[in-house]
């Protein structure tokens, strides 16, 4: 492991020859573009082969990627209205399971529309954004406790009855760092929310490496239900509910990931003619079975 210093505390970087979940080795599976992406011999996780600059966060995460298009987002501030409904959802979830709770962190927070429907639902929110225009956005238009800052780095002390990860947890550099972190931000019997990628996929296992989620440098870790479970036990949480999000995707935003694998991938071209014939401003459910979501307990 190699460690740098940063502003705001330390993060210790993965080797991308060990893997970032169990420590066991790993190997080349296949690439994409300019870069390697390796799998554990073991649990079968699989990381890309790079060591990311001291600025990588500030960089890869900047306005190019909410409004840039590809495997970002075209307009991330567009689709408002969808991503607060899965707040919406996702506060009435973590109410089932924890209906006395009343503070919820939400990681990797961007212009806070998630968190508004977590309020909608009944919590008290904060999150944490490291990109300042998402954070400003949060602050001036939505009124909302945004703080500027990495989940890896971060050395608050408050503690909450729930942290979310909504589609945060392959961007992190060392995913076992950021776990670490949660689990001392959240009270003990207290939620972890995750809503992730499933490398085990059947839309996975068709698309091979032209899946959409194949993203480096912006994804850096692909996940699979057993080595995501993995990851939290080791940090102390145990799972105590699963089930896949009833997901409100813009055509708009379709269009633009379909358009950054369409070169390479007949299938994409295929879609790509299909959704063409959509108006951009309409929305459709999400129809892949590889997003999920995973609840876990502290302790």
């Amino acid at each position: 492991m190699r460690v740098r210093k940063g502003e705001k505390g330390s993060m210790t970087e993965v080797d991308p020859g060990l893997c970032a979940v169990c420590g066991s080795g790993t190997r080349r599976a296949f690439s994409v573009e300019t870069y390697w992406i390796r799998a554990c011999v073991k649990c079968g996780h699989e990381q890309a082969e790079l060591v990311p600059e001291e600025d990588h966060v500030e960089r890869t995460y900047g306005d190019v990627y909410f409004f840039g298009g590809g495997t970002g987002y075209d307009n991330y501030l567009r689709d408002g209205e969808l991503r607060r409904r899965q707040g919406v959802f996702y506060g009435s979830l973590l109410r089932n399971h924890m209906p006395k709770g009343t503070r919820v962190l939400d990681v990797g927070a961007a212009a806070g529309f998630v968190m508004k429907g977590l309020e909608d639902a009944g919590w008290r929110s904060s999150g944490i954004e490291p990109n300042p225009t998402m954070v400003q956005w949060a602050h001036e238009r939505l009124r909302l406790d945004v703080r500027a800052g990495s989940l890896e780095t971060w050395q608050g002390a408050e503690q909450y009855d729930a942290v979310t990860m909504v589609q945060v947890i392959g961007h992190f550099v060392n995913p076992a760092t950021a776990l670490q972190a949660a689990a001392r931000l959240t009270r003990p019997g207290g939620l972890l929310l995750i809503e992730s990628w499933n490398r085990e996929s059947w839309t996975r296992r068709i698309c091979g490496r032209h899946w959409q989620e194949y993203s480096p440098p912006s994804v850096l870790h692909w996940f699979g239900v057993s080595d995501l479970k993995l990851l939290c036990q080791r940090h102390g949480f145990r799972e105590v509910a699963r089930g896949y999000p009833r997901k409100l995707v813009s055509i708009a935003h379709i269009k633009s990931l379909l358009r950054s694998k369409a070169q390479a991938f007949w299938l994409a071209q295929c879609a790509l003619a299909c959704f063409s014939l959509v108006p951009d401003r309409m929305t459709c459910w999400y129809p892949g079975d590889d997003l999920c979501w995973i609840l876990f307990r502290n302790g």
